[in-house]
């Protein structure tokens, strides 16, 4: 019993903390946890249609690198050095029927040996494109595949700059964030005290009134036509009903005490 006590005041706590927080602190943290939200689920779609882009932007460039070097491969007799024709480009392996490789760029890799195994590039001769990692340096290259013949044209290109673009963008993400979110909550807070201070006048003439009576004190009516004005109007004018009522209950008291004593 005493566990499943504190069970339910575990459970109940964080409604029972909100109950007692002023209105002003509930608008103020509710507005600034959907403003959050919203920053970061902006901040992880900008990532991921930045790298998204990016890496289109590459596979395009590859892939008419690896049309203009399929040109140069389609004859019979195959050069013995290509040329990639768009900057950018790491390297370009031409791969025949058994996985040699015959010809590559200056920039290549390695001018003999595939950086694909079979498997990786039977996927990519039915069109998929992936990763492999440059031996040399270690870095991640991507690689673009098309047929020409009996042979293959592989183009890699450096993910590396996607990848740092990446990273830049979600560092200038958490430090941004933070500080957006908090201005977001400093001005929200701002904001809602202004709005709230009609209301916090309607409570302090209420407490006047209450101390000195209803004789000729009237809650203050707000300039701005709002929900706020409204509601002083209509309590004024609750008010003028029971100031009047009393008057005529006075009046009637005073008269019945004098029909008494005479």
């Amino acid at each position: 019993m005493e566990a499943a006590s504190v069970a339910r005041r575990l459970v109940g706590w964080p409604r029972a903390w909100w109950v007692r927080q002023s209105l002003r602190a509930r608008l103020t943290l509710l507005a600034t946890a959907l403003f959050s939200f919203a920053v970061l689920t902006g901040a992880v779609l900008l990532i991921v249609l930045q790298r998204y882009s990016l890496i289109k932007v590459l596979d395009a460039d590859a892939t008419k690198t690896a049309r203009d070097i399929a040109k140069q491969v389609s004859g019979t007799r195959v050069p013995a050095t290509v040329l990639p024709t768009i900057g950018g480009i790491t390297g370009v392996q031409v791969v025949d029927a058994n996985d040699h490789v015959v010809t590559a760029s200056p920039g290549a890799p390695d001018r003999f040996t595939s950086l694909v195994d079979p498997a990786e590039l039977a996927a990519a001769r039915g069109g998929e494109r992936f990763n492999v990692t440059n031996p040399t340096s270690g870095e991640p290259l991507r690689v673009v595949a098309r047929r020409v013949g009996p042979r293959t044209v592989l183009v890699y290109t450096d993910v590396s700059r996607v990848d740092d673009s990446e990273r830049i963008l979600s560092e200038a993400a958490l430090i941004g964030s933070p500080i957006a979110v908090l201005l977001m909550a400093v001005a929200t807070y701002i904001v809602v005290t202004l709005a709230l201070r009609p209301v916090a006048a309607l409570r302090h003439g209420a407490s006047d009134i209450t101390a000195a009576g209803l004789a000729e004190q009237r809650l203050p009516v707000p300039g701005a036509q709002d929900e706020i004005h409204r509601l002083a109007v209509t309590l004024n004018a609750m008010l003028d009903r029971i100031d009047s009522a009393t008057s005529r209950q006075r009046t009637f008291v005073g008269d019945a005490a004098h029909e008494l004593r005479s």
